[in-house]
């Protein structure tokens, strides 16, 4: 019985969930273009609006104490998602360059401040929290420069196409560490934020883009 349960526990916990995480994301994301075609800027705007709405009150259930890590996990997990999402939809709405030195020195502020916090006073569902939203913003800060180094450099879109390989690569091996190595619950669930991270950089370079 108890056999039956971990290999439930694998699939659901680590598997599915690394799934459901990208198909969120993805979801999220193709949003975006009938909403601007439709509603155009205002539309855009109120979108956001929402998802920081439904970033502030996963990240409140996360710091519920009642409730168990794992439950509080899931709740940073989905803030820090929504979250990451609003930070991609600045390039939309303010012309935020990611990749600017704005954006770089607003990442920088902000791992500073996270960095603190995490090693004083985080607890569990805001380290998630933290971690989906800064994996992202990193992730598509370096894709989006290794983009922009390819259009001057053309040999570097050999680097960009093997960086999918490599995230393919980091997949398998999230695979199979779920069903040989993870012991408990949480270690699943990280190992379904690395299916998520690889899943979204693979999509990156080989769609050529998120929005």
């Amino acid at each position: 019985m108890e056999a039956k349960y971990e290999i439930r526990s694998k699939l659901v916990d680590g598997l599915l969930a690394g799934g459901v995480l990208v198909l969120l994301e993805m979801m999220l994301i193709l949003l975006l273009k009938p909403i601007q075609l439709i509603f155009e800027s205002p539309g855009l705007l109120v979108y956001t609006v929402i998802l920081i709405a439904l970033s502030a009150i996963c990240l409140e259930r996360s710091l519920a104490g009642r409730d168990s890590e794992l439950t509080r996990a899931w709740w940073g997990v989905l803030a820090g998602l929504s979250a990451w999402v609003v930070i991609a939809l600045s390039n939309k709405l303010g012309g935020l360059d990611l990749i600017s030195e704005t954006g770089i020195l607003n990442l920088i502020l902000a791992l500073l401040v996270a960095s603190v916090v995490w090693r004083r006073i985080a607890p569990l569902g805001l380290r998630y929290f933290f971690l989906l939203t800064f994996l992202g913003w990193l992730g598509q800060m370096g894709l989006e420069a290794m983009t922009f180094l390819s259009a001057h450099e053309p040999r570097l879109n050999t680097v960009t196409t093997g960086l999918g390989y490599l995230a393919g690569a980091v997949l398998v091996v999230a695979f199979i560490y779920i069903f040989t190595r993870s012991r408990t619950r949480l270690d699943r669930l990280n190992a379904a934020l690395v299916i998520w991270f690889a899943a979204t950089v693979m999509i990156y370079v080989f769609r050529g883009g998120f929005i």
